[in-house]
């Protein structure tokens, strides 16, 4: 929404969508007023109509603030709204639409839609105003468009019960609309009145229920969400631990593990994150109150970046004294990420040290064997160890790559190294080959000299790429590769592979059988 300080008191009585931004910033003492409704038509006796009830002071229709705006009149008429600059155009309107009457509003949508591009915020927000005096006319105009589930949820942000009853009655291919929109608008009385809304929007009412992040109380809410299976809103629970931490500390203790996907988040990692851009001190507090597990790492994570900007020297000391290896590797991949820019020799030192400890610290994946099967599995310190492999390859990546190599599990290949590899290789290709030139043969692992090859062919030179895989190591990986490389190679040129396969030094019965594929797939 195109929001303006002049708007904020206009966007109380234009509509649902302009008070839902105004409510966070209200006070506890206002007065609870009834939610206005139009008289709903009579449900069938099979379907359960929405009884008539006190609305809360948070709910954020329309209809619930009495404020004057004897004050704010619009001078504008239906001609000169038409002469308003886009620019001005979401104020302007609001101001006028709050003496519109529904004919005046009618006409201007009429002409309003007829532009070449009409914006979807100025749609709503005559939506909002025509459905607050005349829904039927409004959602008729919309009726079999895009806009008509917007109506339907205008019209409950103004008079729930009337929309959700005509939605049960008329239309329930927009129960969810209007489900969404009393969530949004109407929290209080969604929560009171829950089981009032059909089993099948109910979702739909969670979602508009989780909409906002000003809401009066984020703990009810939150615990609303969750106890019905919905996740944490991370903005939510951002706005309950900037209001008080200790609240939202005990409420993510109990509810933390209650998150989902999406645009719901680790409870533990943002409840940490947001104390930590909030009071640093506290935040260290925390860490030692808490018990061992998820939440205690998330805060000691966050005690330990706030070390990192504070003093680099203390978290390089303490990120190598850590004990636990994947904590240790999280943490020293951040303060290297941080050296290698002003202190490159450091940063390489610290890797090298790190690899010291353990050889496997930065594999990206971690892999247990029992005596009779394997399994692997993400390492949790994987995105760190990318972002710092990123930026070693940018800083020096024939250091990395010398220092890498001599960490490899034999039975399980290095991530990082693959990682560093494929980045040098789409960045410097001819630097890369070189590196690989210029290295004894027992040195050059054969996923360096595949990244080598599929870079050659992905450029077009397959000449290159067909010489390094005669050349490879191991007769099975050489034959692939090279198999590999004359099928990409004949799709461009037949006769240019066909030469070459005639002028190499492969056994003859090999160049017989690579010429007689090439025939087959180009007759």
């Amino acid at each position: 929404m195109k929001w303006t300080p002049a708007l904020v008191l206009l966007g109380i009585c234009v509509g649902g969508y302009f008070f839902g931004s105004l409510v966070g910033k209200a006070t506890s003492d206002r007065e609870s007023t009834t939610i206005a409704s139009a008289e709903p038509e009579r449900p069938n006796k099979k379907k359960r109509a929405i009884p008539e009830t006190r609305s809360s002071s948070r709910d954020r229709s329309p209809a619930v603030a009495k404020i004057d705006t004897s004050f704010t009149h619009s001078t504008d008429t239906l001609e000169s709204l038409e002469e308003v600059a886009s620019t001005e155009l979401y104020g302007r309107l609001s101001l006028w639409l709050l003496d519109a009457n529904e004919d005046e509003i009618a006409t201007y949508w009429q002409r309003y839609q007829a532009k070449d591009d009409p914006d979807g915020e100025i749609s709503e927000l005559i939506l909002v105003n025509w459905t607050r005096l005349d829904p039927q006319a409004a959602i008729a105009a919309v009726s079999g468009s895009q806009l008509e589930a917007v109506a339907w949820s205008a019209w409950s942000s103004s008079d729930p019960i009337a929309a959700l009853n005509a939605a049960v009655e008329q239309n329930p291919e927009q129960l969810n609309a209007v489900a969404s929109g009393i969530g949004e608008f109407h929290p209080n009385w969604l929560m009171e009145h829950f089981d009032d809304i059909p089993d099948e929007s109910k979702p739909a009412a969670l979602q508009g229920l989780a909409k906002w992040d000003d809401v009066e109380d984020a703990e009810k809410v939150l615990t609303f969400l969750t106890d019905h299976g919905f996740g944490i809103p991370s903005k939510m629970l951002m706005l309950l631990t900037n209001r008080d931490p200790w609240a939202a500390y005990a409420w993510v203790m109990e509810n933390g593990k209650s998150g989902s996907n999406g645009m719901y988040t680790d409870a533990f990692r943002t409840f940490a994150q947001t104390l930590q851009e909030l009071d640093p001190g506290l935040i260290e507090r925390f860490a030692k109150l808490a018990p061992p597990g998820q939440m205690k790492n998330r805060l000691d994570d966050a005690v330990f970046s706030n070390l990192l900007k504070s003093d680099p020297e203390a978290a390089l000391k303490q990120s190598m004294a850590t004990t636990a290896p994947i904590t240790r590797t999280q943490r020293v991949a951040q303060v290297v990420q941080e050296l290698v820019h002003e202190n490159p020799d450091l940063a390489f030192t610290t890797v090298e040290e790190l690899l010291e400890k353990n050889p496997n610290a930065l594999q990206k994946g971690i892999l247990i064997k029992t005596e009779n099967s394997s399994m692997s599995f993400e390492n949790p310190a994987s995105d760190a160890i990318s972002t710092m492999i990123s930026s070693l390859v940018t800083a020096d990546p024939a250091r990395l790559m010398n220092t890498l190599p001599e960490v490899l599990d034999s039975d399980f290949y290095s991530s990082s190294l693959y990682q560093a590899s494929s980045q040098w290789a789409r960045s410097d290709l001819d630097g890369y080959l070189d590196w690989i030139d210029n290295q004894v043969d027992s040195m050059v692992k054969p996923q360096q000299t595949h990244i080598a090859i599929q870079s050659l062919l992905s450029t077009g030179r397959y000449e290159e790429a067909a010489t390094r895989s005669l050349n490879s190591n191991g007769s099975s990986k050489k034959n692939s590769n090279l198999m590999n490389v004359i099928m990409r190679w004949s799709r461009s040129s037949p006769e240019a592979a066909e030469t070459w396969l005639k002028n190499s030094d492969l056994p003859q019965d090999q160049v017989q059988l690579q010429l007689k594929l090439i025939k087959q797939l180009h007759p």
